[in-house]
């Protein structure tokens, strides 16, 4: 969190060296996104998945022009839900 103690959260889903990132919420500490993200199979450059959350910090002082860290979570490919066919609903 800022100084102020605001979060300003937004995630980086990672698959190999494909990268998906959904908008930043402002003055968000329960954000919820509802975006999906498609990675192609052709090419699979890993079988995992990365989902990292970072906080746009407030810019006033802050010194390393990095976001902020908050959180991360990866798991196996084979453990996320497929479309079947492309155009349906996730699977349970």
């Amino acid at each position: 969190m800022d100084i102020i103690g605001s979060l300003d959260p937004y995630v980086e889903v990672k698959h190999g060296n494909y990268k998906g990132v959904t908008k930043h919420l402002e003055k968000n500490q329960n954000p919820v996104w509802n975006q999906v993200f498609a990675f192609s199979k052709v090419n699979l450059q890993s079988n995992i998945i990365e989902i990292i959350v970072k906080d746009v910090p407030l810019r006033v002082g802050h010194v390393s022009g990095k976001d902020d860290f908050v959180g991360h979570v990866s798991f196996e490919i084979v453990d996320v839900p497929l479309r079947v066919p492309p155009d349906s609903p996730l699977a349970p």
